[in-house]
């Protein structure tokens, strides 16, 4: 990608990846946990495979997070909130509520933002449901799967 009068890019500032979730997993109670496990599918920079991004340099940032979740029972307004943490601390948040809610039903979040990021900003995601029963985040392996991605826009 070439951006309007900046020339050709340079190859050392490219900042892309993709990170899913290759199992399912469960949560349990009403706190907002981590979502752990989240692996590397592609990056095009050395890093860790420990479910975080950590940005190389400064400059503008696009992000798609996709989280597929169930609920192990049927009730009305139950909602599973994702979050984007900065440094360990909450950044944004997206909530998605599911009204005459079936049990056993798979629900779709996506989501993209744009984020101004400092070099060694480090961002993860975090979910907090609404009901104290379990809730399934899904892997790769079933329908939607989970998955955080992102590219840098501008530097």
């Amino acid at each position: 990608m070439v951006l309007l009068g900046q020339g050709q890019p340079d190859n050392n500032s490219r900042e892309v990846f993709i990170m899913s979730l290759p199992e399912s997993v469960t949560v349990k109670g009403t706190e907002q946990v981590p979502i752990l496990g989240l692996q590397r599918q592609y990056n095009d920079w050395p890093s860790d495979n420990n479910g975080t991004f950590k940005v190389k340099s400064d400059g503008y940032y696009h992000f798609d997070i996709r989280l597929t979740w169930m609920s192990r029972i049927a009730i009305n307004g139950v909602s599973c909130n994702v979050y984007i943490m900065k440094n360990g601390k909450y950044l944004l948040a997206h909530s998605g509520t599911v009204l005459n809610f079936i049990a056993n039903y798979a629900t779709e979040q996506l989501f993209s933002c744009t984020l101004k990021l400092n070099a060694g900003d480090i961002l993860s995601l975090e979910v907090l449901k609404s009901v104290d029963s379990s809730l399934i985040v899904f892997g790769n392996g079933s329908p939607g799967g989970t998955t955080f991605s992102g590219f840098k826009i501008y530097p």
